[in-house]
């Protein structure tokens, strides 16, 4: 007994540093999964912003600028093809309209590219061609239009058809090219959250996975410090029971010898 006590303090000097070793290893796991959880969310949230805030609305900006020179072709086609002046001033009025969106849009382009965020040379390559391909196309638009209005039909015929029409041609595969560098730049940051979110979710059972064994290998090492001490207790208690029982069998001995010797010296008086 004084063995088994005297292991206590030993015991629980082990103990105590066990718990606490095993419950700051849960902790930081616990802050670990947080950490990589909050970084990986951080990052697919950051590429859905690239894709909707900017290649996205870039892409709409130059989505606009095709629309509308591929409808001013048509509306200067008409200029030129029309007979009726009601139809031809329609056409005109169109232009106009599809001009101002066109400038609308670009203005707001411009806004964005000046920002230099999430801004590649290539992307200034190729707006830089769109521009140089409209300030050539602009003045035939306007040179086409003169010579219908003055009566010369036969000169805007010819030029449409030499001049303007492979100026309106190169101008959309310059918009063109923009759009499909978007397209490609959203591919790329799409693929690159798609392979985060599957890496995330890998990580994450690997961390779990390392906590659940973390955990069990835990408990164990603290059990390991209390089996001596209960198996010390186990082995301990049929020696004492033993020891009381031979301590009252001894001491129901004495009193039946003393009575014995009482009664006899009575008898002998």
């Amino acid at each position: 007994m004084q063995a088994i006590n005297s292991s206590l303090p030993r015991r629980r000097a082990v103990l105590r540093p066990r718990l606490a070793i095993g419950f700051s290893l849960v902790l930081i796991l616990l802050v670990v999964l947080g950490g990589v959880a909050i970084h990986r969310v951080n990052v697919i949230a950051g590429s859905l912003a690239t894709i909707n805030d900017t290649n996205s609305v870039k892409q709409r900006y130059a989505i606009n600028f095709r629309g509308s020179v591929h409808d001013r072709a048509i509306s200067v086609r008409d200029v030129v093809l029309v007979t009726e002046a009601a139809e031809r001033a329609a056409a005109l009025v169109d232009i106009k309209r599809l001009a101002a969106f066109y400038a609308d849009s670009a203005l707001k382009l411009d806004a964005m590219m000046a920002t230099g965020a999430e801004v590649t040379p290539q992307e200034i390559q190729i707006l830089a061609s769109i521009k140089a391909t409209e300030v050539r196309t602009m003045p035939l638009i306007d040179q086409v239009i003169a010579l219908q209005q003055k009566g010369d039909g036969a000169a805007a015929h010819s030029m449409l058809l030499e001049q303007a029409r492979p100026a309106f041609v190169e101008w959309l595969a310059r918009i063109n090219q923009f759009i499909d560098l978007e397209e490609a730049k959203n591919g790329v940051v799409a693929r690159e959250a798609r392979g985060v979110a599957e890496g995330f979710q890998t990580m994450m059972l690997l961390l779990n996975a390392t906590g659940l064994a973390m955990g069990i290998g835990i408990a164990f090492w603290a059990m390991r410090a209390v089996a001596p001490l209960s198996g010390r207790w186990a082995r301990g208690r049929p020696a004492f029971r033993l020891l009381t029982r031979c301590r009252r069998s001894d001491a129901t001995t004495r009193a039946r010898a003393a009575a014995a010797r009482s009664t006899s010296c009575a008898t002998g008086g």
